[in-house]
């Protein structure tokens, strides 16, 4: 079985699973203070325990208009449209590439990427930054245009992956909202290398977020 079938069927049982636990019950209940709640965060980020992440992806739906059907048809359409027909409905997510351009993905392409952040780790030795294992680095709070308003708050988790040959740390900045008491995960953060480092870095992830700390256990 490849890769992308794993990845697949793995995904599906992520959005099956978030489906089915969205009680608000006292047991499903997250505590309101996110830096407690980081807690959680930095300890199933050690565990590598993807479902915990993917499970809390949240989009917002959407419903494909005719301008966005003519965008993904004409001759500058962005490759694999999701709008091809008047209609469609997907739950849908904003991916933010730091150092590039922002693109709306659809919620399982999120988990997706949640995924493979988690798969492609390469064991081997620590850097500056510390180990290879995926971690919890920082909680900040997003300070970009647009988004003053909004009562979220960012997880920083990092790890090492091979480029090409290469090992290179990269960077997943997840923006989490508290719903239903419950923290969703709304909108994600690609930090690549080499300039992923950037956000591991009060000083330099200020473009980026605001209230940024270093996590300590």
């Amino acid at each position: 079985m490849t890769k992308l079938w794993l990845l697949a069927i793995a995904t599906a049982l992520i959005l099956l699973a978030a489906a089915c636990g969205g009680g608000d019950g006292d047991a499903n209940r997250d505590p309101e203070d996110f830096a407690e709640f980081a807690k959680q965060i930095a300890r199933e980020a050690e565990r590598g325990d993807v479902a915990f992440f993917g499970s809390r992806v949240l989009g917002t739906i959407y419903t494909c208009t005719e301008e966005q059907v003519e965008a993904s048809t004409g001759p500058d359409a962005p490759p694999n449209p999701i709008c091809t027909e008047v209609g469609i409905q997907y739950e849908r997510m904003l991916i933010t590439n730091y150092g590039g351009p922002g693109a709306v993905a659809k919620a399982e392409d999120v988990i997706g990427n949640i995924q493979e952040f988690f798969g492609d780790v390469l064991v081997g030795a620590p850097d500056e930054y510390g180990p290879p294992q995926v971690r919890l680095y920082a909680t900040a709070i997003p300070d970009r245009a647009g988004e003053e308003e909004l009562n979220r708050y960012t997880a920083i988790i990092t790890a090492i992956h091979d480029i090409t040959g290469v090992p290179g740390r990269v960077v997943r900045g997840l923006d989490f909202e508290y719903v239903d008491g419950r923290w969703k995960i709304l909108a994600l953060t690609n930090g690549s290398y080499p300039i992923a480092t950037e956000l591991l870095s009060p000083t330099s992830a200020i473009v980026f977020y605001k209230d940024w700390t270093r996590y300590e256990q």
